[in-house]
């Protein structure tokens, strides 16, 4: 070493002497021609790097204050490094990996390795257990608990099962338990009996409202009752083939019950009926005069004719005649029909008033005026 330095400064000396020679280039080319023997590391003033060995490295020596070749016992880790990938570690064997493949520790090869996620299954896995399953939801289990698929939350769940016989392969079903009472039948459906206190099975066509702890008309599949009023009826649409709620129309009362019979009795008191006005009667309801009748106590001839007014025009007169020239008449009879009712004002609305005057009369003391009417 103290020989190395020797032959440095010595070439330091030689190359300042020969700047002072006049005539010479004062350049730094010239010094490269001149000092031309630097090639290696090894040639540098402040490295000391002869015969270097595999794997040593330059490090700095204060003592000496030059880099020296030598070997180091610290190994260099990622933190010495400014990159640093998965595959430059010594336990991690991944060769050629693919979208979706994870890492896990193979425990026989003793290092990291890579493969697809969906081949691991609960033998790769240190703990596998019923609750560690994604489509398993267990609460407080107990002695002989089941696992029961439920359909509505796509989990299976635990749940008891008392007072069942159960046997290995047997297959479960509602018949096998405690408080069942049913028949496996087509068309039968399951029902508390609280009588017997236990579930029973019946044809679903054999129950009734009255099976049900409340049953309201809204609720029967042939019945439409959307938002009914006071006074509504249910009326059955063949063309909609259900029950339907709605207000009464005057198309919905028939005609013989809206038929009605405004009846007048004229008595002379046992002489012939007098010529004049014999009295009046309102009638409280909107009709249509349909046909005339007349029954007298014995045969003979009378002309009743009818007035109608309003009750502010009380009485009617002469003039209010709802019959024109075709008034009620029994000629030597004892009856008289008349449907025709030619020219008459058969409409009477609610609160007119009829008044019978008798026009003419000849051996009749007594006859019964009938008008048919219907309800309009």
């Amino acid at each position: 070493m103290k020989n190395k330095r020797l032959t440095v400064l010595t070439a330091i000396l030689l190359i300042g002497v020969l700047f002072l020679i006049p005539g010479l280039p004062k350049h730094v080319n010239a010094v490269a021609t001149i000092y031309g023997a630097v090639h290696y590391l090894d040639d540098l003033l402040d490295v000391n790097a002869t015969a270097p060995l595999d794997n040593q490295t330059l490090t700095w020596d204060n003592a000496t204050g030059m880099w020296v070749a030598e070997s180091i016992s610290v190994a260099f880790n990622c933190s010495n490094l400014s990159i640093c990938n998965l595959t430059d570690l010594g336990d991690i064997n991944i060769s050629a990996p693919a979208e979706g493949w994870i890492v896990y520790w193979n425990n026989t090869a003793g290092e990291w390795q890579a493969r697809p996620e969906d081949v691991f299954n609960c033998t790769d896995l240190g703990s596998c257990a019923l609750t560690n399953l994604g489509d398993v939801v267990i609460t407080a289990p107990t002695n002989y608990d089941f696992l029961i698929y439920d359909s509505y939350s796509g989990n299976w769940l635990n749940q008891l099962l008392t007072s069942v016989a159960l046997q290995i392969g047997a297959n479960l079903g509602l018949h096998q338990l405690s408080n069942v009472n049913a028949s496996l039948l087509q068309g039968y459906i399951l029902y508390w009996d609280v009588a017997d206190s236990e579930f029973k099975m019946r044809p679903e066509d054999t129950f009734v409202c009255g099976d049900l702890n409340i049953c309201n008309i809204s609720e029967l599949a042939n019945v439409n009752a959307t938002s009914p009023a006071d006074g509504d009826f249910l009326s059955y649409s063949m063309g909609l083939g259900y029950w339907q709620d709605r207000q009464l129309a005057d198309t919905d009362i028939p005609s013989d019950v809206k038929l009605v019979s405004i009846t007048f009795v004229i008595d002379g008191v046992c002489a012939a009926i007098a010529p004049g006005e014999k009295g009046h009667l309102e009638i409280p309801f909107d009709c249509t005069i349909q046909r005339v009748t007349m029954e007298a106590d014995q045969t003979g001839s009378v002309v009743v004719d009818i007035w109608k007014d309003i009750y502010a025009n009380f009485p009617p007169t002469n003039a209010d005649s709802i019959t024109s020239a075709t008034p009620p008449t029994i000629t030597a009879a004892q009856k008289s029909q008349d449907a025709a009712l030619t020219n008459w004002t058969t409409s009477i609305s609610a609160g007119d008033i009829l008044a019978y005057n008798v026009d003419s009369c000849s051996n009749i003391t007594r006859v019964t005026v009938s008008l048919k009417a219907i309800k309009t």
